[in-house]
């Protein structure tokens, strides 16, 4: 067997820009077409080979960085076999922050290994990887479990009802669109539900998906949906109103091709889809009916503020709480725990004054003025 590795590097300016070599057009098809030994070609890009050759292939298979389950196996196997102690929760962190090839993960474990370092050594070797790679890391966020407690959410539906209610339901060919203002719980509540409904997630970001170049942007799309559906994934499409704005103010033609592709994909995706927004408003009109549900998460309510103070200070609230107004969990609550214990505070009235803070910093809050 023959294997032809970088072989977008067998003709200096790729096949594509020489397509006026005939001689060279008419060797390659013909070594592909009469070839007696079996070759495997390698490219890191296919989009360097003319499309008459492609096609003379007898199989072309595209591998994808694995899914965020394979990635935490393929982390902690690593670092057994080079003899790195360090926690399954850490690694699994690792694999949740960095959707990278398995070889960028054998380098870096590699590298900590060098270093006689812990996680935080292979964060700094992984992340050095990455940002020469041009590539970017995912959000570092927690758990679903640690980010999502249905008690100190506030929807306009019963998300703990909805959510035992799909995982008994046969199909999971549904989708949902959560709007409301930002750190409501939004995608906290996304990974959840994957999380009960034992799937994994395919994360993705506007930015992730938008391209200066026109078309690409749709093929980026389409890409994401194909990846959640060969993995049987849940999808999350996080600041969506970018990708789905509304079209009836578009001014260019590739701003409503990309909203026909994600509405096209939508509708026949056959597995969760969560797409989450804080400017509903902003969105096409037409959207809204592919979704199979909306809902909308709200700032907790005067007895969730109550509750979340003696989860995350460890004491009651003392007086009123009314004041206390578009707090959202666990955000502003982690802000404010972060800072008392920098600064050692634990008298309660002086957390609800900080509280209060973060409150007044809300958009649109105002101050009372007079006397």
């Amino acid at each position: 067997m023959l294997i032809i590795d970088e072989a977008e590097n067998l003709v200096p300016h790729g096949f594509e820009i020489r397509r006026d070599a005939d001689d060279s057009k008419v060797a390659l098809k013909r070594l592909l077409e009469s070839n007696p030994i079996p070759t495997i070609w390698t490219s890191n890009d296919v989009r360097c080979f003319d499309p008459a050759p492609l096609r003379r292939f007898t199989l072309v298979v595209e591998l994808r960085t694995p899914p965020e389950s394979v990635r935490a196996q393929m982390w902690q196997n690593l670092a057994l076999k080079n003899g790195l102690d360090l926690p399954p929760d850490a690694l699994r962190g690792l694999a949740r922050e960095f959707d990278q090839p398995p070889a960028l993960a054998g380098n870096a474990i590699f590298a900590a290994c060098l270093a006689g370092g812990g996680i935080d050594s292979l964060r700094l070797a992984i992340a050095g990887a990455v940002q020469a790679s041009g590539r970017k890391p995912s959000p570092r966020s927690p758990t679903s479990s640690e980010t999502f407690d249905p008690g100190l959410t506030t929807a306009d539906v019963d998300l703990v009802r909805l959510t035992d209610r799909l995982i008994q339901a046969k199909r999971r060919a549904f989708s949902l669109l959560l709007s409301g203002p930002p750190g409501t719980g939004k995608s906290a509540y996304a990974r959840y539900l994957a999380e009960r409904l034992d799937v994994p997630v395919v994360s993705k970001r506007a930015s992730d998906l938008l391209n200066a170049h026109v078309g690409e942007s749709e093929k980026s799309i389409a890409r994401a949906f194909e990846e959640a559906r060969d993995d049987g994934a849940l999808l999350i499409l996080d600041e969506v109103e970018s990708l789905l704005s509304d079209r009836r103010h578009a001014v260019r033609s590739w701003e409503v091709a990309q909203v026909n592709e994600l509405l096209t994909q939508l509708e026949a995706h056959p597995f969760p889809v969560v797409a989450t927004t804080n400017f509903k408003e902003r969105l096409d009109p037409a959207c809204l009916r592919r979704f199979t549900f909306k809902i909308r998460l709200e700032p907790m309510t005067p007895l969730q503020v109550r509750l979340a103070f003696r989860l995350f200070f460890g004491r009651d609230l003392t007086g009123a709480c009314g004041d206390l107004t578009d707090l959202t969990p666990p955000g502003d609550f982690r802000v404010v725990q972060s800072k008392a214990k920098i600064l050692g505070i634990e008298n309660p009235t002086e957390l609800a004054a900080m509280l209060m803070n973060e409150s007044d910093a809300k958009p649109g809050r105002t101050r009372p003025i007079g006397f």
